[in-house]
Formats: structure tokens, sequence, C-alpha cells
């Protein structure tokens, strides 16, 4: 394709090269191919088909050939077609300028706004176009800054997991920044929703959550137990409601916590303490759960209820497994 947006139309025939089609004296396509029939004067030249613009501009750059060019005649091995092929190359550069110029022209002869079309048009067709990456967490935190912050507030962050009460297995996470705001984007094959991180009610258990989120452990991980109009669970790396990271954290909810739709919250074992936390949280689907205040506030959807939603109507009633796979990922 040409600069100028015209496709160069070539014609290939046994022994011959490939040819531009010629134009008309208009400028334009005739989808010939012009012969060039050629006779002996001393070394062999090809004669110009007179009424081609094409053609008029070879003969105009074999009049006129530059030093470089002279230089590279002289460089060519001794062949019949060495000259009639530098002086189309030629001819071809100078229609390559001109075509260019052309254009120039009629982009200035255009508005600012039609310009301005075209480039947003640009922007927005590139703003579709997927972002391809080589791996991604099936699973995000991005912060969003809320506040500046103070000394206390770069203390508290930077301060180990010591402050959290930790059961099972050994391991220490960074405290999320309270000054800041943190929202969590689940990818999943019904689409994706976010949510809002709850670090003011549960410092422990969304600082797990992002340390989780972090090392990729939730990456391919299904919602296990779907209930219609009650909830959706995920979280389990066995898939079955029995699995956990290896260890659990404690924050213990307000008395006053309510579990309504979109609430996302840490699921926990009958037996186990009031905010006891694993990886295992669910999302509430129904109007009111009618949940005690005793499971850990991850935080509330923001984004992409219907998505949950959608979800929530994929469990089986009578035995809270989903009728169709759910799965986190990119």
């Amino acid at each position: 394709m040409s600069r100028s947006g015209r496709v160069q139309t070539r014609v290939r025939s046994s022994g011959t090269r490939d040819r531009p089609a010629a134009c008309d004296a208009r400028g334009g396509r005739t989808g010939r191919i012009e012969s060039h029939p050629r006779r002996a004067l001393g070394r062999r030249r090809a004669r110009t088909a007179p009424g081609t613009a094409f053609d008029s501009l070879v003969a105009e750059a074999r009049r006129r050939p530059s030093g470089v060019e002279r230089a590279r005649r002289r460089a060519l091995p001794a062949h019949p077609a060495g000259p009639l092929r530098l002086a189309r190359s030629r001819a071809g550069g100078v229609q390559r300028r001109s075509d260019g110029r052309r254009r120039l022209r009629r982009c200035s002869d255009r508005g600012d706004n039609d310009v301005r079309r075209e480039r947003d048009g640009d922007l927005a067709r590139a703003a579709r176009l997927p972002l391809v990456r080589g791996t991604v967490a099936f699973l995000a935190i991005v912060v969003l800054v809320s506040g500046c912050g103070s000394k206390g507030a770069t203390s508290q962050r930077t301060v180990a997991s010591s402050r959290c009460t930790v059961t099972g297995k050994q391991v220490t996470f960074p405290l999320l920044d309270p000054a800041k705001t943190y929202t969590a984007t689940v990818q999943t094959n019904l689409g994706a929703f976010a949510f809002k991180l709850d670090v003011k009610d549960s410092p422990c258990t969304t600082s797990s959550f992002a340390q989780l989120v972090r090392e990729r452990f939730y990456d391919g991980l299904i919602f296990h137990r779907i209930v219609p109009g009650f909830v959706i669970q995920g979280g389990d790396p066995n898939g079955n409601g029995t699995g956990g990271p290896g260890y659990t954290v404690v924050d213990t909810p307000p008395s006053k916590s309510s579990y309504t739709r979109g609430v996302v919250a840490m699921a926990k074992t009958g037996t186990e303490p009031a905010g006891t936390s694993g990886s295992q949280f669910f999302v509430v689907t129904g109007a009111d759960a009618g949940l005690p205040p005793e499971y850990a506030l991850l935080g509330k959807v923001t984004r992409g209820l219907a998505v949950v939603q959608r979800i929530g109507r994929l469990g089986n009633p009578q035995t809270e497994r989903p009728t169709r796979r759910v799965v986190m990922r990119h």
C-alpha cells in the first residue's frame, strides 16, 4: 500500500519483472501494463511508452540521473535492463514524494474538527484493544490514595503483622495503610466484579487477604458454594470448603455489622471464634443474609454486582454446589 492509501497493483508474467499498473492521462489506474518494446542502440535501452504518467517520470529520471544514482549505475553489472531498472527506481521515488505532498495538501485542507475527530477515533479504537501480558494475577488489588496520611499512618503501614493474632502457620505481612483506599477486582469466566476493602474495621483480615493476592493464592480457584438468594463462596484451594492458607487471623467485627447484598466477608467454621478468617470469602447475593456479627468484614461490592447476581443463580439449593464451574481467572 502506498503512503497515500492507494493499493499499488502489481502484475507478474513469466520471464518479466513485477511492474506497477499504468496510469491514464488523468492519473488514475488503468489496470493495464504498457508494453515497452526495446531496440538496440549500443547497449539495449527501453523505449518509453507515450501517454502514461509513470513512464513520463521514467523518461525524466533517465534524462537527469543524480550523482548517487550515477555511482550506483556504474556499480551495477553489465545487464541490458540495468539502466531501465535505475530509472524506474528513481521514478518510483519521485512518484511517492508527489503522493506524499498531495496527502499533506489534503490534510491541510481539512478543518481542525475533522482532524480532532480522526484523532479521537484512533484513541478510542486503541482503548478498546486488549492489553496482552505474559502472566497476570486472577485477582488484583488496586490502590487508590484517598488521603495524604501522616507519620503515624506511614509507620503503621510498614509494621509487620505482629499486631494481628495469627494461629497456625506463622506468617508476617505488612498492614495496609488506613489512609488509602484499596479495591480488589475479581476476574471470573462470567465477568468481573470489584469491592472496596474495609481496612478500618478489619485491618488484619484485609492485610492478610492482600498478601494472599500478592502471592497469587487465588489464581484458578473456584466458587465452590453457591446458594441462590443467599451467598456465593470461594477461595478454598481444596474446592470443597475444607481448605485454607494454613493459618487464620482474627478481626472481631463491630456489634452492629449487617450482611446485606454486596457485602463481602470471610467464612469460618462454627467452632472458631468470631472474626476468624483464612482465605475463604463470601459475597451476599440476597437482600439480607440475616447472619450474626461473627464474620470478619472484608469489604463491599462497588462494581459488577450484576456479575455477582448472575453467579448467584448458578447453584443447586439442595446441595449448595454450583451447577456451572465459576473460576477466578485473568
